[in-house]
């Protein structure tokens, strides 16, 4: 909420520098603003015990700083929050300066009815002076001839509804005179024209108990977030053991599965290498009564062709057979031997005596030939 204040409690001073202090300006530095605050105070007579708003800008030549002093005692009746924005109209005349004017000069009327006399230098207050409600234009001619001012604009800052159209022909009989049109509602309130004395609460989170409490808090957040990061942690890593543990079960298994695979192979290998020596040795028995035979006995010649179509058709290969004593020893290749052996007895082709099985591998002794096809 926009609040104003009069005029009079404005000090404005324009503060020229000695040699000796311009020499020294340069080493002020943040303290630059306590030095002219306490060199106006003393040259206007103002109490130094108080404190003070304070705007200052340096002249062209920078020999010079022009100030602005508000007791902040004179400005608390004027405000009851410390959140209303307090000014006077004659700082926001900034807004309306115009780029191609060098110095320009504003004639303000506020709401108390009291006239302000405010001259500008590129965007800089340079001169400023309270003039009441009816003042004499002799009071101006210093300042308006040193800066050669022949145009004055005239704002009447809100609608005071009173005639002043008297003092504004006194102004038009030595200058132009220019109306701005524009209420004060509708300026852009520059913090650094709020001149509130009245000191803003301070949040309890910016206070020192307030910032050491949310640091706890800050803390308590933080501990307890990466409580439960580690738990989370600590989770995942146990489900990533017991995955590791069943993949070590299951690679277990798969070792004992294969080396129990491996000693079934052995024990197979072993016995299929002992029907082969033992076939070896009637195979070579055979060999020598085929050697003293004169004539070959075609029994087993026959009744292994009326065998070979049943054979082509299940895919099974006969790879050693031998005959001793009527008993015809056969090894079969085929996964459909078994087959084979079904036809044999289906059709009367013999009996089987005896049947073993070595994975693809069958081997058969078969009876009973001479009663299948008689005596040749």
């Amino acid at each position: 909420m926009l609040k104003t204040f009069r005029a009079s409690a404005i000090r404005f001073y324009t503060l020229i520098l000695k040699d000796a202090e311009l020499e020294e300006i340069s080493s002020y530095g943040e303290s630059l603003g306590d030095f002219l605050e306490y060199r106006v105070c003393t040259i206007l007579n103002l109490p130094k015990d108080r404190e003070y708003f304070l705007c200052y800008a340096p002249s062209q030549s920078f020999t010079a700083y022009h100030c602005i002093l508000i007791d902040k005692e004179s400005l608390k009746d004027y405000v009851k929050s410390a959140e209303s924005y307090l000014s006077h109209p004659c700082f926001f005349c900034t807004q309306f300066l115009h780029a191609g004017l060098e110095y320009q000069c504003f004639l303000v009327l506020d709401e108390f009815l009291e006239f302000t006399y405010v001259l500008y230098h590129k965007g800089e207050i340079i001169a400023m002076q309270y003039l009441g409600r009816d003042f004499n234009l002799e009071a101006l001619e210093p300042l308006t001839q040193e800066y050669g001012i022949t145009e004055i604009y005239f704002w009447e800052a809100q609608e005071t509804k009173a005639n002043v159209l008297a003092t504004l022909e006194r102004v038009k009989q030595k200058f132009t005179l220019h109306s701005i049109t524009r209420h004060l509602e509708s300026v852009e309130l520059v913090e650094s024209y709020n001149f509130n004395p009245l000191e803003k609460t301070i949040p309890f989170l910016c206070r020192r108990s307030g910032i050491a409490l949310k640091m706890f808090g800050v803390g308590i957040s933080i501990g307890a977030l990466l409580w439960v990061i580690m738990t989370a942690i600590m989770f995942l890593q146990g489900r990533e053991n017991l995955d590791l543990q069943g993949r070590i079960s299951a690679l277990k298994l798969e070792l004992d599965t294969l080396a129990q695979n491996r000693t079934n192979t052995q024990k197979e290998m072993f016995a299929m290498q002992e029907k082969l020596e033992s076939l070896t040795t009637i195979h070579q028995n055979n060999a020598a009564l085929l050697k003293d035979s004169i004539y070959l006995n075609p029994q087993p010649a026959t009744w292994i062709d009326t065998l070979s179509p049943y054979l082509e058709k299940h895919r099974v290969k006969i790879v050693y057979f031998a005959l001793d004593n009527d008993v015809l020893s056969l090894l079969l290749l085929g996964g459909n031997s078994l087959k084979i052996l079904e036809l044999l007895e289906k059709e009367s082709l013999g009996l089987i005596q005896a049947m073993e099985t070595y994975g693809v591998f069958t081997w058969v002794e078969i009876l009973n030939l001479k009663e299948s096809y008689g005596d040749s």
